[in-house]
């Protein structure tokens, strides 16, 4: 049954006789307690992921930085175990070692590859003032094909394609050998007939706020391999 206003009911002025729904009037206290907190979450859980990328990308330049001492150790034991094997070079066979302020080649019997399998193989450490960088390879060596062992010689770190390069790069600072001769009987373990000098001081930095490392080195003092011949010695680099 439908109901009629009665006659002469009055309504308030501006007013047609209709009900008006209102829509909310805005946010409530609780929703926006709710949403500030919501938000300091989101937050809280982006600050954390960012504070962990960044302690694993510390992580990972602290173990590049690592490499410098694992190659300077790699020098000692290799040069420990120096292997004063002849070579056939240009038509005469001689023990390999060459040595200048920045660079050193020599044969050994310690392979980092282990891609000898027992056999000697010749190594290379060359840096570079200018890149700041350490450059290492290694070879089977061939003692009776002196052309391998020549073109590598020859090879010029940095300057090779990324492809199938033979050098492994370290960053250093600073990186520089000296060479000292006994001048009297009993300096330190006797010479090998000339071939080696009788210590190799190295001197490197892996960082630039870092004081300088020392490391004295004598050749061939693991097992002591003796040559069948000498090699050609010079007064600050050998060759």
């Amino acid at each position: 049954m439908r109901h009629h206003p009665r006659e002469g009911a009055a309504f308030p002025s501006g007013s047609s006789g209709k009900e008006t729904v209102q829509g909310p009037a805005g946010f409530t206290l609780l929703e926006l307690v709710l949403a500030t907190l919501i938000a300091s979450l989101v937050m809280g859980i982006l600050a954390s992921a960012l504070t962990f990328s960044l302690r694993v990308w510390e992580r990972e330049q602290s173990r590049k930085g690592n490499e410098a001492p694992s190659m300077i150790e790699l020098l000692k034991r290799q040069l420990a175990n120096a292997d004063p094997v002849n070579i056939l070079s240009a038509g005469e066979s001689r023990p390999l070692f060459q040595g200048d302020e920045h660079s050193i080649t020599f044969t050994t019997a310690y392979s980092v590859r282990a891609i000898s399998k027992g056999a000697p193989v010749v190594v290379r450490y060359f840096y570079d003032p200018g890149e700041r960088l350490l450059y290492y390879a290694e070879i089977p060596l061939d003692p009776y094909h002196g052309d391998a062992v020549d073109g590598f010689l020859n090879l010029q770190p940095g300057r090779e394609s990324k492809k199938g390069s033979l050098f492994h790069s370290v960053g250093m600072t600073s990186f520089s050998l000296s060479y000292e001769q006994a001048e009297r009987e009993g300096f330190g373990s006797p010479n090998t007939d000339g071939v080696y000098p009788d210590a190799i001081v190295v001197t490197w930095s892996a960082d630039e706020d870092a004081s300088p490392h020392y490391a004295l080195i004598r050749p061939n003092s693991f097992f002591r391999r003796v040559p069948e011949q000498g090699g050609l010695k010079g007064s600050g680099s050998f060759q």
